[in-house]
């Protein structure tokens, strides 16, 4: 129960950091429309990011016996999850924090977006989450979504002069450097991963509800 109560502690404020966020973007004015403004939401890889460890951790929680739920628990999985979003609060951290500063409530989103759930993520996992099947050769495939996501936002840029982060925008700092950033942040995500794997063999890494580990 205990695992259970915490994973809906972490969806509740990731869903509460991206709620918060899609409700401030589409009040007026909002010359972008909703499917505009849904287009920009979705191309920014903190809101990804959060609405994905939200719908993950709620599925966790709330019916941990279903397909969903169990998928969402595997070990690998939740490690995944884990280093997508300490990614997304070590570049706001520090690469991004000073590029704007938030007022009212887009402040609060921010926190929740960038700090709160990341925090509670990491918490869980080190404390929490299952870590008896995590391997090496799991990491890979785990980059597949960050992958993705730059694939779909350059391309989108390329059409549209329209880049969500400044370390990505090659129309103002080259292709080059743009796609040598991306490589830097999988690269480094990579080798994040290869940490938590090897980190893993030391931490607490019990079964939900107290299960002994999978053979």
């Amino acid at each position: 129960m205990r695992t259970r109560l915490f994973d809906g502690v972490v969806a509740t404020a990731a869903a509460a950091g991206a709620g918060l966020e899609l409700f401030l973007s589409i009040l007026p004015p909002n010359p972008h429309g909703l499917s505009g403004t849904l287009i920009s939401y979705f191309s920014y890889f903190t809101l990804d990011t959060n609405v994905l460890v939200a719908v993950a951790m709620a599925w966790s929680a709330l019916a941990p016996e279903s397909k969903p739920g169990r998928f969402f628990s595997r070990p690998g999985v939740r490690a995944a999850l884990t280093l997508y979003i300490m990614l997304v609060a070590l570049v706001y951290h520090f690469m991004l924090r000073d590029v704007w500063t938030p007022h009212g409530m887009a402040k609060v989103s921010n926190f929740l977006l960038h700090y709160v759930a990341p925090v509670l993520m990491l918490i869980d996992w080190l404390m929490l989450s299952r870590k008896d099947s995590l391997k090496l050769g799991q990491i890979i495939p785990w980059m597949a979504f960050p992958a993705g996501y730059a694939t779909l936002v350059m391309a989108r840029g390329a059409m549209t002069g329209i880049y969500p982060y400044g370390f990505l925008d090659a129309s103002r700092i080259g292709w080059s450097a743009s796609l040598m950033n991306i490589a830097g942040m999988i690269l480094g995500m990579g080798l994040a991963g290869c940490v938590m794997v090897l980190a893993a063999r030391r931490l607490p890494g019990r079964g939900a509800y107290g299960a002994e580990p999978a053979k």
